[in-house]
Protein backbone atom coordinates (compact mmCIF):
# COMPACT_ATOMS: atom_id res chain seq x y z
CA UNK A 1 0.00 0.00 0.00
CA UNK A 2 1.62 3.20 -0.69
CA UNK A 3 2.25 6.07 1.31
CA UNK A 4 -0.99 8.02 -0.17
CA UNK A 5 -3.04 5.02 0.16
CA UNK A 6 -2.30 4.55 3.75
CA UNK A 7 -2.92 8.21 4.68
CA UNK A 8 -6.36 7.94 2.95
CA UNK A 9 -7.35 4.98 5.15
CA UNK A 10 -6.22 6.71 8.51
CA UNK A 11 -8.38 9.50 7.04
CA UNK A 12 -11.19 7.44 6.48
CA UNK A 13 -11.12 5.41 10.03
CA UNK A 14 -10.56 8.90 11.72
CA UNK A 15 -14.03 10.24 10.30
CA UNK A 16 -15.71 7.31 11.00
CA UNK A 17 -14.38 7.36 14.64
CA UNK A 18 -15.46 10.82 15.14
CA UNK A 19 -19.01 9.58 14.35
CA UNK A 20 -18.99 7.27 17.12
CA UNK A 21 -17.79 10.16 19.32
CA UNK A 22 -21.46 11.63 18.72
CA UNK A 23 -23.02 8.50 18.92
CA UNK A 24 -22.13 8.01 22.75
CA UNK A 25 -21.79 11.79 23.22
CA UNK A 26 -18.75 13.96 22.75
CA UNK A 27 -17.67 14.35 26.58
CA UNK A 28 -17.64 10.17 26.74
CA UNK A 29 -14.62 7.65 25.46
CA UNK A 30 -15.56 5.93 22.29
CA UNK A 31 -13.84 3.27 23.57
CA UNK A 32 -14.53 2.00 26.79
CA UNK A 33 -16.73 4.73 28.09
CA UNK A 34 -17.70 3.01 31.39
CA UNK A 35 -15.22 3.03 33.92
CA UNK A 36 -15.48 1.10 37.01
CA UNK A 37 -13.02 2.25 39.14
CA UNK A 38 -9.53 4.19 38.94
CA UNK A 39 -6.81 2.71 41.31
CA UNK A 40 -3.85 3.86 42.70
CA UNK A 41 -1.25 1.42 42.29
CA UNK A 42 2.55 0.58 42.38
CA UNK A 43 4.29 -1.12 39.36
CA UNK A 44 7.90 -2.86 40.34
CA UNK A 45 10.15 -3.76 37.33
CA UNK A 46 12.04 -7.42 37.65
CA UNK A 47 15.79 -8.30 37.20
CA UNK A 48 15.02 -9.82 33.20
CA UNK A 49 17.06 -11.52 31.04
CA UNK A 50 19.82 -9.58 28.92
CA UNK A 51 18.15 -9.52 26.13
CA UNK A 52 15.32 -7.74 27.29
CA UNK A 53 16.69 -4.82 29.40
CA UNK A 54 15.45 -2.37 27.54
CA UNK A 55 13.60 1.17 28.21
CA UNK A 56 11.42 1.28 31.51
CA UNK A 57 13.17 -2.83 31.66
CA UNK A 58 16.67 -1.86 31.96
CA UNK A 59 17.19 -2.40 35.13
CA UNK A 60 14.47 -3.32 38.68
CA UNK A 61 12.74 -0.38 39.99
CA UNK A 62 9.83 0.64 41.40
CA UNK A 63 7.16 3.53 40.37
CA UNK A 64 3.83 5.17 41.18
CA UNK A 65 1.09 3.93 38.66
CA UNK A 66 -2.87 4.55 37.75
CA UNK A 67 -5.07 1.90 36.68
CA UNK A 68 -8.11 2.14 34.54
CA UNK A 69 -10.56 -0.90 34.46
CA UNK A 70 -13.76 -0.64 32.38
CA UNK A 71 -16.44 -2.04 29.93
CA UNK A 72 -15.63 -1.94 26.29
CA UNK A 73 -19.16 -0.97 25.12
CA UNK A 74 -22.06 -1.81 27.63
CA UNK A 75 -23.35 -0.28 31.00
CA UNK A 76 -24.51 -2.91 31.98
CA UNK A 77 -21.58 -5.56 33.79
CA UNK A 78 -24.00 -8.40 33.03
CA UNK A 79 -23.97 -8.17 29.16
CA UNK A 80 -21.06 -10.33 27.29
CA UNK A 81 -18.30 -7.81 26.73
CA UNK A 82 -14.60 -6.93 26.24
CA UNK A 83 -13.34 -5.70 29.30
CA UNK A 84 -10.33 -3.30 29.28
CA UNK A 85 -7.36 -2.47 31.81
CA UNK A 86 -5.49 0.60 31.26
CA UNK A 87 -2.25 1.09 33.57
CA UNK A 88 -0.39 4.36 33.49
CA UNK A 89 3.04 4.23 35.00
CA UNK A 90 4.88 7.50 36.02
CA UNK A 91 8.11 7.23 35.02
CA UNK A 92 9.22 10.51 37.21
CA UNK A 93 7.69 9.91 40.71
CA UNK A 94 9.11 13.60 41.83
CA UNK A 95 6.95 14.70 39.15
CA UNK A 96 9.23 17.14 37.45
CA UNK A 97 8.86 15.18 34.13
CA UNK A 98 5.77 14.22 31.93
CA UNK A 99 7.00 11.53 31.14
CA UNK A 100 4.67 8.18 31.30
CA UNK A 101 4.55 4.62 30.08
CA UNK A 102 1.15 3.26 29.08
CA UNK A 103 -0.22 -0.11 28.49
CA UNK A 104 -3.23 -1.06 27.01
CA UNK A 105 -4.96 -4.42 27.79
CA UNK A 106 -8.04 -5.99 27.59
CA UNK A 107 -9.05 -9.32 28.49
CA UNK A 108 -9.21 -10.89 25.38
CA UNK A 109 -5.57 -11.95 23.69
CA UNK A 110 -6.81 -11.33 20.30
CA UNK A 111 -9.10 -8.47 18.09
CA UNK A 112 -11.36 -8.71 15.97
CA UNK A 113 -9.94 -7.23 13.38
CA UNK A 114 -6.72 -7.93 11.45
CA UNK A 115 -4.91 -4.60 10.73
CA UNK A 116 -6.24 -0.91 9.89
CA UNK A 117 -7.69 -1.83 6.22
CA UNK A 118 -9.97 -4.57 8.65
CA UNK A 119 -10.96 -2.10 10.76
CA UNK A 120 -11.90 0.11 8.87
CA UNK A 121 -14.10 -2.06 6.69
CA UNK A 122 -15.52 -3.26 10.69
CA UNK A 123 -16.46 0.53 11.25
CA UNK A 124 -18.49 0.60 7.97
CA UNK A 125 -20.42 -2.28 9.22
CA UNK A 126 -20.96 -1.21 12.13
CA UNK A 127 -22.40 2.24 10.59
CA UNK A 128 -25.07 -0.08 8.13
CA UNK A 129 -25.84 -1.95 11.42
CA UNK A 130 -26.60 1.34 13.59
CA UNK A 131 -29.29 2.23 10.94
CA UNK A 132 -30.41 -1.63 10.80
CA UNK A 133 -30.89 -0.81 14.43
CA UNK A 134 -33.00 2.51 14.42
CA UNK A 135 -34.82 1.65 11.79
CA UNK A 136 -36.10 -1.67 13.66
CA UNK A 137 -37.24 0.39 16.44
CA UNK A 138 -39.50 3.00 13.91
CA UNK A 139 -42.74 2.63 12.29
CA UNK A 140 -43.01 3.88 8.92
CA UNK A 141 -46.37 2.34 8.05
CA UNK A 142 -47.99 5.55 7.76
CA UNK A 143 -46.10 7.78 5.14
CA UNK A 144 -47.63 10.96 7.01
CA UNK A 145 -45.86 10.15 10.16
CA UNK A 146 -43.15 8.41 11.87
CA UNK A 147 -43.38 6.66 15.00
CA UNK A 148 -42.29 4.40 17.51
CA UNK A 149 -42.61 0.27 16.92
CA UNK A 150 -44.88 -1.05 18.97
CA UNK A 151 -43.04 -4.42 18.99
CA UNK A 152 -39.40 -2.02 19.14
CA UNK A 153 -37.87 -4.51 22.13
CA UNK A 154 -38.13 -7.93 20.09
CA UNK A 155 -37.96 -6.37 16.53
CA UNK A 156 -34.41 -5.17 17.76
CA UNK A 157 -33.54 -8.21 19.25
CA UNK A 158 -33.92 -9.78 16.15
CA UNK A 159 -31.93 -7.32 14.31
CA UNK A 160 -29.35 -7.91 16.74
CA UNK A 161 -29.21 -11.43 16.40
CA UNK A 162 -28.90 -11.46 13.17
CA UNK A 163 -26.32 -9.01 12.91
CA UNK A 164 -23.92 -10.46 15.09
CA UNK A 165 -24.52 -13.72 12.98
CA UNK A 166 -23.75 -11.75 10.10
CA UNK A 167 -20.17 -10.17 11.65
CA UNK A 168 -18.70 -13.30 12.91
CA UNK A 169 -19.32 -15.41 9.40
CA UNK A 170 -16.26 -16.55 7.78
CA UNK A 171 -15.12 -13.86 5.64
CA UNK A 172 -16.17 -10.89 8.13
CA UNK A 173 -15.17 -10.62 11.64
CA UNK A 174 -15.13 -13.96 13.27
CA UNK A 175 -12.82 -13.58 16.36
CA UNK A 176 -15.69 -11.02 17.67
CA UNK A 177 -17.40 -14.68 18.50
CA UNK A 178 -14.14 -14.80 20.78
CA UNK A 179 -13.89 -11.02 21.97
CA UNK A 180 -16.94 -10.14 23.83
CA UNK A 181 -16.20 -12.35 27.18
CA UNK A 182 -19.57 -13.51 29.41
CA UNK A 183 -19.36 -11.83 32.88
CA UNK A 184 -16.85 -12.81 35.53
CA UNK A 185 -16.74 -12.56 39.02
CA UNK A 186 -13.73 -9.56 39.65
CA UNK A 187 -11.79 -7.86 37.41
CA UNK A 188 -8.88 -8.68 39.39
CA UNK A 189 -9.07 -11.95 38.93
CA UNK A 190 -8.87 -11.87 34.88
CA UNK A 191 -5.65 -12.20 32.70
CA UNK A 192 -5.14 -9.08 30.61
CA UNK A 193 -3.78 -8.90 26.67
CA UNK A 194 -2.00 -5.76 24.98
CA UNK A 195 -3.41 -8.10 21.82
CA UNK A 196 -1.65 -5.50 19.68
CA UNK A 197 2.75 -5.98 19.14
CA UNK A 198 4.75 -3.40 20.42
CA UNK A 199 8.67 -2.84 20.42
CA UNK A 200 10.99 -3.57 23.52
CA UNK A 201 14.21 -2.64 22.11
CA UNK A 202 14.95 -4.45 19.37
CA UNK A 203 12.38 -6.97 19.87
CA UNK A 204 8.96 -7.34 19.16
CA UNK A 205 6.42 -8.21 21.71
CA UNK A 206 3.02 -8.67 23.13
CA UNK A 207 2.03 -8.06 26.57
CA UNK A 208 0.56 -10.41 29.32
CA UNK A 209 -0.75 -9.38 32.43
CA UNK A 210 -1.49 -12.46 34.82
CA UNK A 211 -3.43 -12.62 38.14
CA UNK A 212 -2.18 -13.82 41.35
CA UNK A 213 -4.72 -16.62 42.56
CA UNK A 214 -4.58 -14.66 45.92
CA UNK A 215 -6.62 -12.15 43.57
CA UNK A 216 -9.96 -14.53 43.54
CA UNK A 217 -12.82 -14.31 45.19
CA UNK A 218 -15.84 -16.71 46.05
CA UNK A 219 -19.04 -14.45 45.36
CA UNK A 220 -20.80 -14.15 42.38
CA UNK A 221 -21.82 -10.84 40.78
CA UNK A 222 -24.81 -9.00 42.78
CA UNK A 223 -27.46 -7.36 40.60
CA UNK A 224 -26.62 -4.33 40.83
CA UNK A 225 -25.69 -1.50 38.05
CA UNK A 226 -22.22 -1.45 39.38
CA UNK A 227 -21.37 -5.09 40.43
CA UNK A 228 -18.04 -5.25 39.46
CA UNK A 229 -17.22 -1.86 41.54
CA UNK A 230 -18.44 -3.55 44.74
CA UNK A 231 -16.85 -6.23 43.85
CA UNK A 232 -13.44 -4.77 44.01
CA UNK A 233 -14.68 -2.50 47.18
CA UNK A 234 -15.35 -5.74 48.89
CA UNK A 235 -11.87 -7.08 48.42
CA UNK A 236 -10.18 -4.14 49.67
CA UNK A 237 -12.73 -3.33 52.33
CA UNK A 238 -11.31 -7.02 53.49
CA UNK A 239 -7.83 -5.50 53.55
CA UNK A 240 -6.62 -7.85 50.32
CA UNK A 241 -4.04 -6.37 48.12
CA UNK A 242 -4.00 -6.88 44.24
CA UNK A 243 -1.24 -8.33 42.86
CA UNK A 244 -0.25 -9.04 38.88
CA UNK A 245 2.65 -10.19 36.99
CA UNK A 246 3.14 -8.55 33.84
CA UNK A 247 5.41 -10.53 31.29
CA UNK A 248 6.20 -10.53 27.67
CA UNK A 249 5.57 -13.22 24.46
CA UNK A 250 9.00 -12.20 22.36
CA UNK A 251 8.09 -12.77 18.72
CA UNK A 252 10.20 -15.75 17.07
CA UNK A 253 7.96 -16.62 14.16
CA UNK A 254 7.00 -13.56 11.88
CA UNK A 255 4.84 -16.24 10.23
CA UNK A 256 3.67 -17.76 13.22
CA UNK A 257 3.50 -14.60 15.67
CA UNK A 258 2.37 -12.08 12.78
CA UNK A 259 2.14 -8.69 13.43
CA UNK A 260 -0.37 -7.20 10.70
CA UNK A 261 -3.22 -9.78 11.78
CA UNK A 262 -4.05 -9.36 15.50
CA UNK A 263 -6.19 -12.00 14.99
CA UNK A 264 -3.73 -14.44 15.90
CA UNK A 265 -3.14 -15.27 19.14
CA UNK A 266 0.38 -15.46 20.06
CA UNK A 267 1.59 -19.09 21.21
CA UNK A 268 5.10 -18.75 23.54
CA UNK A 269 6.07 -18.55 26.71
CA UNK A 270 5.37 -15.74 29.28
CA UNK A 271 8.85 -14.11 30.45
CA UNK A 272 7.88 -12.03 33.63
CA UNK A 273 9.42 -8.02 33.28
CA UNK A 274 7.54 -6.49 36.23
CA UNK A 275 4.82 -6.64 39.24
CA UNK A 276 1.89 -4.73 39.55
CA UNK A 277 0.51 -4.26 43.18
CA UNK A 278 -2.51 -2.50 44.19
CA UNK A 279 -3.40 -1.64 48.13
CA UNK A 280 -6.64 -1.53 49.66
CA UNK A 281 -7.90 1.85 48.75
CA UNK A 282 -11.28 3.91 48.94
CA UNK A 283 -12.89 3.85 45.56
CA UNK A 284 -16.13 5.75 45.12
CA UNK A 285 -14.97 9.17 45.87
CA UNK A 286 -15.53 12.24 43.84
CA UNK A 287 -11.39 12.15 43.70
CA UNK A 288 -11.50 9.27 42.17
CA UNK A 289 -14.30 10.01 39.27
CA UNK A 290 -12.54 13.30 38.72
CA UNK A 291 -9.31 11.08 38.05
CA UNK A 292 -11.03 9.44 35.63
CA UNK A 293 -12.60 12.07 33.82
CA UNK A 294 -8.74 13.46 33.22
CA UNK A 295 -7.24 10.24 32.42
CA UNK A 296 -6.34 9.41 28.83
CA UNK A 297 -4.17 6.31 27.80
CA UNK A 298 -2.80 5.95 24.44
CA UNK A 299 -0.63 2.80 23.27
CA UNK A 300 1.65 5.87 21.68
CA UNK A 301 2.26 7.61 25.51
CA UNK A 302 5.13 5.21 25.73
CA UNK A 303 8.87 5.45 25.80
CA UNK A 304 11.22 4.78 22.39
CA UNK A 305 12.08 1.13 23.53
CA UNK A 306 8.35 0.43 23.84
CA UNK A 307 6.51 1.90 20.82
CA UNK A 308 3.49 -0.07 19.58
CA UNK A 309 4.50 -1.41 15.52
CA UNK A 310 1.87 -2.53 12.80
CA UNK A 311 -0.85 -0.83 11.13
CA UNK A 312 -3.69 -1.21 13.54
CA UNK A 313 -1.63 0.75 16.04
CA UNK A 314 -1.64 3.50 13.83
CA UNK A 315 -5.17 3.76 12.96
CA UNK A 316 -5.70 3.40 17.22
CA UNK A 317 -3.43 6.38 17.76
CA UNK A 318 -5.49 8.25 15.50
CA UNK A 319 -8.28 7.43 17.18
CA UNK A 320 -6.92 8.30 20.43
CA UNK A 321 -5.93 11.74 19.79
CA UNK A 322 -8.95 12.59 18.72
CA UNK A 323 -11.31 11.35 22.08
CA UNK A 324 -8.74 12.77 24.00
CA UNK A 325 -9.27 16.26 22.12
CA UNK A 326 -13.05 15.34 22.66
CA UNK A 327 -12.90 14.45 26.02
CA UNK A 328 -10.64 17.28 27.29
CA UNK A 329 -12.12 19.93 30.36
CA UNK A 330 -11.13 23.04 27.73
CA UNK A 331 -13.42 20.95 24.87
CA UNK A 332 -15.70 20.53 27.76
CA UNK A 333 -15.56 24.51 28.03
CA UNK A 334 -16.18 24.92 24.78
CA UNK A 335 -18.79 22.91 24.63
CA UNK A 336 -21.03 24.58 27.56
CA UNK A 337 -19.91 28.05 26.51
CA UNK A 338 -21.91 27.13 22.80
CA UNK A 339 -24.62 25.51 24.84
CA UNK A 340 -25.06 28.79 27.29
CA UNK A 341 -25.22 30.79 23.72
CA UNK A 342 -27.77 28.27 22.53
CA UNK A 343 -29.80 28.72 25.21
CA UNK A 344 -29.76 32.39 25.63
CA UNK A 345 -27.87 32.45 28.69
CA UNK A 346 -25.21 35.04 28.65
CA UNK A 347 -24.60 34.86 32.27
CA UNK A 348 -23.34 31.25 32.31
CA UNK A 349 -20.65 32.42 28.62
CA UNK A 350 -19.50 35.05 31.31
CA UNK A 351 -18.71 32.27 33.78
CA UNK A 352 -16.74 30.87 30.80
CA UNK A 353 -14.37 33.92 30.53
CA UNK A 354 -10.99 35.01 32.24
CA UNK A 355 -11.31 38.66 33.13
CA UNK A 356 -8.75 39.74 30.24
CA UNK A 357 -10.21 37.87 28.08
CA UNK A 358 -10.05 38.84 24.35
CA UNK A 359 -12.71 38.59 21.45
CA UNK A 360 -12.34 39.52 17.38
CA UNK A 361 -14.31 38.66 14.71
CA UNK A 362 -15.19 40.83 11.50
CA UNK A 363 -17.42 43.40 14.29
CA UNK A 364 -16.00 43.32 16.85
CA UNK A 365 -12.61 43.49 18.85
CA UNK A 366 -12.83 43.61 22.24
CA UNK A 367 -10.88 43.50 25.78
CA UNK A 368 -11.65 42.57 29.09
CA UNK A 369 -14.97 39.98 30.47
CA UNK A 370 -17.40 43.35 30.74
CA UNK A 371 -16.89 43.97 26.85
CA UNK A 372 -17.28 40.52 25.62
CA UNK A 373 -20.22 40.02 28.03
CA UNK A 374 -22.08 42.75 27.22
CA UNK A 375 -21.99 41.48 23.56
CA UNK A 376 -23.00 38.43 23.95
CA UNK A 377 -26.03 39.87 26.28
CA UNK A 378 -26.68 42.51 23.41
CA UNK A 379 -26.70 39.03 20.82
CA UNK A 380 -28.83 36.57 23.07
CA UNK A 381 -31.54 39.31 24.12
CA UNK A 382 -31.68 40.19 20.31
CA UNK A 383 -34.79 40.15 18.72
CA UNK A 384 -35.86 36.59 17.21
CA UNK A 385 -32.77 34.80 19.49
CA UNK A 386 -29.74 33.53 17.70
CA UNK A 387 -29.75 29.57 16.87
CA UNK A 388 -27.01 27.62 16.33
CA UNK A 389 -25.12 24.15 15.59
CA UNK A 390 -21.78 22.95 17.10
CA UNK A 391 -19.41 20.49 16.15
CA UNK A 392 -15.66 19.31 16.00
CA UNK A 393 -14.78 20.95 19.49
CA UNK A 394 -11.34 19.66 20.35
CA UNK A 395 -9.10 21.04 23.21
CA UNK A 396 -5.86 20.99 24.81
CA UNK A 397 -4.15 22.36 27.92
CA UNK A 398 -3.80 25.90 26.57
CA UNK A 399 -5.75 25.94 23.09
CA UNK A 400 -9.13 24.72 21.58
CA UNK A 401 -10.70 24.97 18.40
CA UNK A 402 -15.02 24.60 17.19
CA UNK A 403 -16.78 25.19 13.94
CA UNK A 404 -20.03 26.02 14.63
CA UNK A 405 -23.16 27.71 12.24
CA UNK A 406 -25.35 30.77 13.87
CA UNK A 407 -28.70 31.73 11.76
CA UNK A 408 -30.69 35.06 13.18
CA UNK A 409 -32.29 38.17 11.68
CA UNK A 410 -29.76 41.51 11.05
CA UNK A 411 -31.45 45.03 10.60
CA UNK A 412 -29.00 46.95 9.08
CA UNK A 413 -30.96 50.38 9.56
CA UNK A 414 -33.65 51.26 11.42
CA UNK A 415 -36.80 50.47 9.69
CA UNK A 416 -35.21 47.77 6.93
CA UNK A 417 -36.57 44.87 7.26
CA UNK A 418 -34.52 42.42 8.81
CA UNK A 419 -32.59 40.04 6.87
CA UNK A 420 -31.78 36.38 7.76
CA UNK A 421 -28.33 35.67 8.24
CA UNK A 422 -26.95 31.79 8.04
CA UNK A 423 -23.18 31.59 9.11
CA UNK A 424 -20.16 29.61 9.43
CA UNK A 425 -17.94 30.09 11.74
CA UNK A 426 -14.31 28.93 12.94
CA UNK A 427 -13.38 29.50 16.38
CA UNK A 428 -9.68 29.54 18.13
CA UNK A 429 -9.12 29.54 21.90
CA UNK A 430 -6.47 30.03 24.24
CA UNK A 431 -7.26 28.79 27.92
CA UNK A 432 -5.58 30.54 30.93
CA UNK A 433 -3.90 27.25 32.32
CA UNK A 434 -4.84 28.45 36.00
CA UNK A 435 -8.44 28.74 35.85
CA UNK A 436 -9.18 27.06 32.53
CA UNK A 437 -10.93 30.02 31.23
CA UNK A 438 -11.17 31.05 28.36
CA UNK A 439 -8.73 33.78 27.98
CA UNK A 440 -8.85 34.70 23.58
CA UNK A 441 -11.45 34.17 21.66
CA UNK A 442 -11.02 34.77 17.61
CA UNK A 443 -13.66 33.81 15.33
CA UNK A 444 -13.07 33.67 11.52
CA UNK A 445 -15.87 32.92 8.89
CA UNK A 446 -15.97 34.34 4.87
CA UNK A 447 -16.50 38.02 5.52
CA UNK A 448 -18.32 39.30 1.90
CA UNK A 449 -20.54 35.90 2.18
CA UNK A 450 -21.83 37.44 5.87
CA UNK A 451 -21.86 40.83 4.36
CA UNK A 452 -23.76 40.34 0.95
CA UNK A 453 -26.47 38.51 3.56
CA UNK A 454 -26.83 41.65 6.23
CA UNK A 455 -26.44 44.32 3.28
CA UNK A 456 -29.01 42.60 0.47
CA UNK A 457 -28.07 44.57 -2.92
CA UNK A 458 -25.47 46.91 -1.68
CA UNK A 459 -23.12 44.50 0.09
CA UNK A 460 -23.33 42.70 -3.80
CA UNK A 461 -22.58 45.75 -5.14
CA UNK A 462 -19.31 46.02 -2.85
CA UNK A 463 -18.58 42.67 -3.40
CA UNK A 464 -18.42 43.35 -6.92
CA UNK A 465 -16.19 46.19 -6.24
CA UNK A 466 -13.78 44.55 -4.35
CA UNK A 467 -13.66 42.16 -6.66
CA UNK A 468 -12.54 44.48 -9.45
CA UNK A 469 -10.25 46.02 -6.91
CA UNK A 470 -8.24 42.73 -6.52
CA UNK A 471 -7.24 42.66 -10.36
CA UNK A 472 -6.26 46.08 -10.16
CA UNK A 473 -2.93 47.72 -10.02
CA UNK A 474 -3.61 50.15 -7.10
CA UNK A 475 -6.34 48.76 -4.74
CA UNK A 476 -8.30 51.16 -2.55
CA UNK A 477 -9.27 48.94 0.19
CA UNK A 478 -12.71 48.17 0.09
CA UNK A 479 -12.52 44.83 2.09
CA UNK A 480 -10.68 47.17 4.50
CA UNK A 481 -13.37 49.73 4.66
CA UNK A 482 -16.25 47.41 4.70
CA UNK A 483 -14.61 45.68 7.55
CA UNK A 484 -14.27 49.02 9.55
CA UNK A 485 -17.72 50.40 8.69
CA UNK A 486 -18.69 46.70 10.46
CA UNK A 487 -17.09 47.17 13.71
CA UNK A 488 -17.67 50.78 14.07
CA UNK A 489 -21.31 49.48 13.94
CA UNK A 490 -21.16 47.01 16.10
CA UNK A 491 -19.15 49.50 18.71
CA UNK A 492 -22.07 51.94 18.12
CA UNK A 493 -24.55 49.14 19.31
CA UNK A 494 -22.83 48.89 22.38
CA UNK A 495 -22.75 52.07 23.21
CA UNK A 496 -26.11 52.84 22.73
CA UNK A 497 -27.18 49.90 24.90
CA UNK A 498 -25.30 51.37 27.63
CA UNK A 499 -26.62 54.87 26.94
CA UNK A 500 -30.16 53.40 27.61
CA UNK A 501 -30.90 53.96 23.52
CA UNK A 502 -32.60 51.50 21.64
CA UNK A 503 -31.87 50.69 18.04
Amino acid sequence: MSSSDREAMFTHINNAMQTVHQSVGLHLRSQHPKGHVVLAAEFQTLEVPAELRHGLFTAPGTFPAVVRLSNGQHPDDNLPDARGCAIKVKLDPAGQAAAEQDFVLADSPVFFAKDAADFLRFLALKRQHTLEQRQAELDFSDPLVVKPNANAENALKAVKQRQMAEAIAAGQFPALARFAASPTRSLLELTWHSQTPYRLGPHVVKYVLQPSAENAVDTPLDKTDDPYRHAIESFFAAGNTARFTLGVIVQTDATAMPIEDATVPWQGPVVPVAQLLIQPQAIDTAATRAAEARLAFAPHQALPEHAPVGSLNEARHQVYIHSRGTRHANAQTIRRYFGFLASGDFTGMSSCLHDSVEFEDLGFHLIGKTAVSLMWQILCLKKGGIRISVRNATATDTTGHAEWECQYDFLAEPGDPPRPIHNKIESTFQFDRQSGLIIKQNDQCDFWGWFEQAMGAKGKALHLVDKIEDATIAPIGVEEIARRKVRAAGIAIMRSVLEGKSR
